[in-house]
């Protein structure tokens, strides 16, 4: 049988954070520089909507060059950046905005609380994991439409208590 050895007392920091994080700092890296060189040679078209899906294939990679990435794997915003461009970013920002507003007005409702908070809570998870991997999952169709019901049934509760408050004040 072969013996793994953990010992890592033989690696210095940095090639402990390159090994722990699949050169992710790197990637981050060669996205800046590319980023930098749109807005230096004036790609607004780069700027706005991204270099597309599985950019990594064609775009270099001057500080990963070891690592053949077809996405620029890094932090959240910067991948999306990459990929969709700023109007992309916007949208995505937004909606995550919209699902937490709906989220945090939920504190003030009483009836059917259960069915909005099933509708919601698996979207907020997505988005609260999106932090590590990107937006695109095969289950968000799935959570944006149950997050869709759940929205309709609250304002379905909205207009049903104006019109009894209109009923109770005839």
């Amino acid at each position: 049988s072969v013996e793994r050895n953990y010992n890592l007392s033989h690696f210095s920091i940095s090639e402990i954070v390159q090994l722990a994080s699949s050169n992710r700092d790197k990637i981050a890296m060669d996205a800046i520089s590319i980023i930098k060189s749109d807005f230096a040679e004036g790609r607004v078209i780069n700027i706005l909507i991204g270099h597309g899906e599985n950019c990594g294939i064609y775009l270099p990679h001057s500080y990963s060059h070891n690592c053949n990435h077809a996405k620029y794997e890094s932090i959240f915003l910067l991948s999306e950046f990459m990929e969709k461009g700023l109007i992309g970013v916007f949208i995505e920002i937004f909606m995550i905005y919209k699902v937490f507003l709906f989220m945090f007005s939920l504190g003030k409702r009483k009836k059917n609380l259960i069915l909005l908070l099933w509708g919601s809570i698996p979207l907020v998870i997505h988005f609260l994991g999106m932090i590590f991997v990107f937006l695109k999952d095969p289950t968000l169709p799935t959570w944006l439409l149950m997050f869709r019901l759940s929205e309709n049934a609250s304002k379905l509760e909205t207009y049903e208590r104006k019109d009894s408050e209109k009923e109770n004040c005839l």
